[in-house]
């Protein structure tokens, strides 16, 4: 059964936290989400459910947003849809431009990583998964492509490199 309201949520941690650093932000990232046409919403225009669960990152992380259709809708919907409910747009075009968004905001200055959560309940208790921001559309793909009944939650911490061992 296809989940009905697919949310797509998640913060752009950055290294430095200030209202002005933020909005300046806040307009590069958007400027970015339309050039993939894909709608974003930021700040105190998330809806109720993220506002509850991550209002209080958003001064100490960075900046909360969520990913939408467009910037007319409140869900992804189609952008995150299987393929057989995606419309006229392959699954793997859209994960693309998933993907090249992901990748240009993790190549703004101080934007350390991002925390994106896919599903409907956005739970904190999901274990993260740790990815490279040009492996996001492989691994999505593969999630839908093995899960039966479409139901996508995931919850990823997207870098913009692989990470030095420790």
């Amino acid at each position: 059964m296809l989940n009905l309201s697919i949310g797509v949520c998640g913060i752009v941690h950055t290294n430095k936290h200030n209202v002005l650093l933020e909005v300046n932000l806040s307009f590069s990232i958007v400027e970015i989400a339309t050039k993939y046409g894909i709608g974003m919403k930021m700040g105190g225009n998330i809806s109720n459910l993220v506002h509850e669960k991550y209002a209080s990152k958003q001064k100490k992380e960075g900046i909360v947003f969520e990913l939408v259709d467009s910037p007319l809708d409140n869900t992804a919907n189609e952008l995150f849809a299987p393929e057989m409910y995606g419309g006229q747009e392959p699954l793997e075009n859209r994960m693309k431009r998933v993907e090249c968004l992901l990748y240009e905001i993790l190549q703004l200055n101080n934007v350390t990583h991002i925390s994106l959560i896919i599903g409907d309940t956005f739970e904190e208790e999901e274990e993260e998964v740790f990815i490279v921001v040009s492996e996001f559309r492989k691994v999505i793909t593969e999630k839908y492509k093995n899960n039966a009944f479409f139901e996508i939650f995931a919850k990823f911490k997207i870098l913009p490199h692989q990470p030095f061992p420790q």
